[in-house]
């Protein structure tokens, strides 16, 4: 529903920019996220590897590579259902 929201109403780029910095929608204190975001190079070489699949899973899961404890993250992951709805 939020991804169709987005592209409806014109803020698709944000929502995007959303999840791959954070991994879908963020709690209130941002800065307790144990995750990184990956860099463009990252998922440069994920492609050029043949691990694309795995760093897609990472980041669906936590936003980025997971530095702390994965209980403790404040990112809340898109479900399937809406990554469908996006398309």
């Amino acid at each position: 529903q939020e991804w169709w929201w987005a592209v409806r109403d014109g803020y698709f780029g944000d929502i995007v920019s959303e999840n791959m910095k954070y991994g879908g929608l963020m709690s209130e204190n941002v800065a307790e996220s144990s995750a990184f975001p990956f860099t463009s190079q990252e998922w440069w070489w994920a492609v050029r590897d043949g691990y694309f699949g795995d760093i897609v899973s990472e980041n669906m899961k936590y936003g980025g590579l997971m530095s702390e404890n994965v209980a403790e993250s404040s990112a809340f992951p898109f479900t399937s259902q809406e990554w469908w709805w996006a398309v």
